[in-house]
This record gives structure tokens, sequence and C-alpha cells, in this order.
């Protein structure tokens, strides 16, 4: 079907023309479908806590969401800075919830698209249908609200998962991008990434690569324990990783209780 219909536009520019348009009319719909469940979306105490702790943050480095959330830095913030780069930016700009839930859709939407053209110029790949279809891929996410929220899973998700086509290109690079993710996204991916390199490290059991990687994933943790030691009101480094730990063994939104009653149920 292809080769008889469809042959005049794989030698024209007709195709492009084609996708630019389509291109073009998609996002529109697709912006006006984000705006009005913006504008729809009922009010989420976690959207007050990531908005209020990223505007500290990316003005003064202090990750902070009042004393009420316990303070700068403080382990009950469970999405990084990454996951609201976008509602920082609309709301210093307009301090309009629904432009700020806009620009953080647009925010992950423009993160995909920038790792489409990296990987465009690494494998030499045919990137139309990529181009095309990610603000449809975005939309049929289950949780894809969450970025309108300003939570950091989609952000940090699709930085994690893009790391792993990097692994091969630039293996450094995907390290750094990996601890990036959990450390300035979602604590949470350290367990998808401790399996994936586990499996990694068992069919290529290379001690040595295996330590420069720890070296370059311990990069963005050092960053983020130097901020801690900065500004952690309620003591020191060790007690920010306890405080942590005690959250993570004893909070049920963590899951971590389920294995006392372990069964095929709770997985």
């Amino acid at each position: 079907f292809k080769n008889k219909f469809f042959l005049f536009i794989n030698s024209s520019k007709i195709t492009s023309s084609v996708l630019g348009t389509l291109f073009i009319i998609q996002n529109f719909y697709i912006f006006d479908y984000v705006k009005r469940r913006s504008i729809n979306l009922n009010p989420f105490v976690d959207e007050y806590i990531s908005i209020t702790s990223n505007v500290e943050f990316f003005k003064n480095f202090d990750f902070n969401a009042g004393t009420s959330w316990g303070g700068s830095y403080s382990v009950y913030l469970t999405s990084g800075p990454v996951s609201a780069i976008g509602s920082v930016i609309g709301w210093n700009i307009t301090n309009n919830f629904t432009i700020a839930r806009v620009s953080n859709f647009y925010w992950i939407y423009f993160l995909q698209l920038f790792f489409c053209l990296v990987f465009y110029k690494i494998y030499r790949l045919n990137n139309r249908f990529i181009f095309i279809s990610t603000g449809l891929f975005l939309l049929i996410i289950p949780w894809w609200m969450g970025p309108l929220y300003s939570l950091g899973e989609v952000a940090a998700t699709l930085i994690f998962v893009n790391s792993i086509y990097l692994f091969n290109w630039n293996r450094n690079i995907s390290i750094i991008l990996f601890s990036f993710s959990i450390f300035f996204g979602k604590l949470l991916l350290i367990i998808p990434f401790g399996a994936f390199y586990l499996a990694y490290f068992a069919l290529n059991r290379n001690l040595k690569k295996a330590v420069k990687d720890f070296s370059f994933f311990l990069i963005p943790l050092l960053v983020w324990l130097l901020l801690v030691s900065l500004n952690y009101e309620s003591g020191t480094i060790t007690d920010y990783l306890v405080n942590m730990y005690n959250l993570i063994i004893n909070h049920q939104s963590s899951g971590v209780d389920t294995f006392s009653n372990f069964s095929f149920v709770n997985i």
C-alpha cells in the first residue's frame, strides 16, 4: 500500500509539509485540552508544597515549603526540583495557577522533544513519528495530570528512561542522568535503576567499570547533600539520611510495610 500510493511522498517535500501541518493542528488541540484540564483541576495541597519549595529552590537553592512541612530540605518533600521547572517559570511570570500548570506540562513536553533531537543526532534515527506522537504519548500516561500539579513522577521517569537509551552511547552522561533523576526527581527511581544496573553488571561483570560508574553516580548525590548540609534545619547530613530512612520504612505511602505480609496479592 505504501509503495503503490505514497511513493511520490517519499521522494518530495510533501511529507515534511504534511507532518508540519499535522504537528501544528495537533498541538492546537493538545494546548486547548491541557488548558481546560488545568482550569478544572481541584486544589491539591501537594501542588502548593511543590510549587512553594521549587520557587524557593530556584531563587536561593533553599528547597523549602515552609515550617508546616518540615522547613528546608524536609524529607517530606518527595518531588525534587526537576518536577516543577515549568511551574516555577509560569508562576514567577504570572502568579497564576492555571498558567503554571500548563507551563509545567510543556516543560515535560519540551524535555522529551529535546531527548528526541539528541537521539536523532546520535543514532541517525528517523524521528518524524516520534516528534508527531510525543504529545499524544504524554496524554495517555495514566497519571499524566501529575505534572499539572507540579509532581515529579513523569519528569523524573522521562529522564530515567531516556538515560537507558543513552547508556551505550555515553555511559558517564547516562549514569549522571540516572542519578539526577533519582536525587533531583524521585527517590523511588533508585529501585528500577538498581534492577537495571544489577542485571547489566551480572551480564558483564566488569568491576573496574562499576567503580567508575559509581563515582559518576555520586556527583548529583553529593551536590544534593551539599545543599542539604547548608540548609537542613533538623540537624546534620547524618540526621537527614536517618530521617529519610525512617520515613521510607514507616510511612504508609512507601509501601515498605507490605513486606511484613508478603504475598502474591501485595506484589
